[in-house]
């Protein structure tokens, strides 16, 4: 198994672990953080976006809007009652945790199954790298099946609320009625809302990448001067199944690769 001292990804299985929302754990914090915390949370989301009808300011509206898409921090003018560090897109990231805690829970158990492989020394650390390399993408593809299965419904809701957010910065700035410092803000914003979407879509799109090097490599295989018909047949028959490249998608309705997003 990873040492702890390199294990950087075991500091989200401790946040993880921490919110209470992983399925193998059976503490009085699960219990608090799924049946008390977030119901009551959702409550006072729920309230703020009820609390509109009662707005007839555009500017109020928006800083609603930003509030609950954004930073979640609601400010005095707009309501006081819902003025909290809980954000939309960390009830939505709780709700598809607590639904697919099982999932979520079977790929980290998948994960400490990784071990380091020079702990037997340098020389046969690199002999298992090479032998590794072999089966990476087996591995990469399976655990593909897993996460797509809960980054799906994420990806469908953070792509509706940057929409949703990107269209009211937009507002601000077309308004000939906007201040400069509301401008420069919406500018900020815009720029937040980019760099958000950057850190989550091309992360995501590294799947992609590597199923087009998977069937790169299986060109480059000198399969042409091979005498061996079962060799030519199953070659022909992996490059068929390598086309279908893997996808990730927005619950089947959308999806963004990651040359349509730089560009």
């Amino acid at each position: 198994m990873i040492s702890n001292k390199e294990d950087y990804f075991g500091v989200l299985i401790k946040s993880y672990n921490l919110s209470g929302l992983r399925y193998s754990s059976k503490t009085l914090w699960n219990y608090i953080s799924r049946f008390v915390l977030f119901p009551i949370s959702l409550i006072f989301h729920l309230m703020t976006i009820y609390n509109l009808r009662y707005k007839n300011d555009i500017f109020e509206i928006t800083e609603v809007f930003d509030a609950i898409s954004l930073s979640g921090q609601v400010s005095n003018g707009v309501n006081i009652l819902v003025k909290c560090e809980h954000i939309l897109q960390v009830m939505i990231r709780k709700l598809i945790l607590i639904l697919h805690s099982r999932t979520v829970d079977a790929i980290i158990q998948d994960r400490s199954h990784f071990w380091k492989y020079d702990e037997a020394g340098k020389d046969m650390g690199n002999e298992l790298q090479k032998q590794k390399k072999e089966r990476n993408a087996e591995i990469t593809f399976r655990m593909h099946e897993k996460i797509n299965t809960v980054f799906s419904e994420f990806f469908a809701f953070e792509f509706l609320l940057n929409v949703l957010s990107t269209s009211i910065q937009f507002y601000i700035l077309s308004d000939s009625s906007s201040s400069s410092t509301l401008m420069i803000r919406s500018l900020l914003m815009i720029i937040v809302i980019i760099t958000q979407n950057t850190l989550i879509y091309i992360p995501a799109s590294n799947i992609e990448v590597e199923a087009e090097n998977l069937v790169n490599e299986i060109y480059n295989i000198d399969w042409y001067n091979t005498n061996n018909s079962k060799i030519s047949t199953f070659i022909i028959f992996w490059l068929m199944n390598a086309q279908k490249i893997p996808r990730m998608t927005g619950i089947g309705l959308l999806y963004v690769t990651r040359d349509t997003y730089l560009r």
